[in-house]
């Protein structure tokens, strides 16, 4: 069982700062994510604190800002998932995407690797993949 991890309990404690929550608030809200099993961050999973992470942020609001780097990985991904780059749960096969940028990209890196300055070259790269595969169908 991992326990959380020292970012997550940092980010758990900004957030019930900034919701106001006090101790027997939160100690509560711990319980009922850990299933009664604990009072503190500290013992919650990296799991739960994560879920409970997700839920407080969802409550006060908070949205992660979109870069440009994310759209253009986002657009990449849709691609491969068109493509078929899937596993059998219908989720996107981040191993193939990344062989295939590894193999076939200009940089010859992960996915993730790439600065937000390659990135436009390596969306090129996988938009003309996609119409050679759309010919091919």
């Amino acid at each position: 069982m991992n326990r959380s991890t020292p970012q997550q309990r940092m980010a758990l404690g900004i957030i019930i700062k900034q919701i106001g929550l006090d101790k027997e608030t939160k100690e509560l809200m711990v319980s009922n994510y850990s299933d009664g099993r604990c009072t503190s961050t500290t013992e919650l999973t990296y799991q739960e604190a994560d879920h409970m992470i997700r839920t407080l942020n969802d409550a006060i609001g908070y949205k992660k800002q979109k870069t440009p780097s994310d759209a253009m990985k986002n657009k990449i991904l849709s691609f491969f998932h068109f493509m078929w780059y899937k596993k059998p749960d219908g989720k996107i096969d981040m191993p193939r995407v990344n062989a295939w940028c590894m193999q076939y990209g200009y940089a010859h890196k992960p996915l993730d690797d790439h600065t937000e300055e390659e990135l436009p070259k390596l969306v090129s790269e996988v938009e003309q993949m996609y119409k050679k595969f759309l010919k091919g169908i």
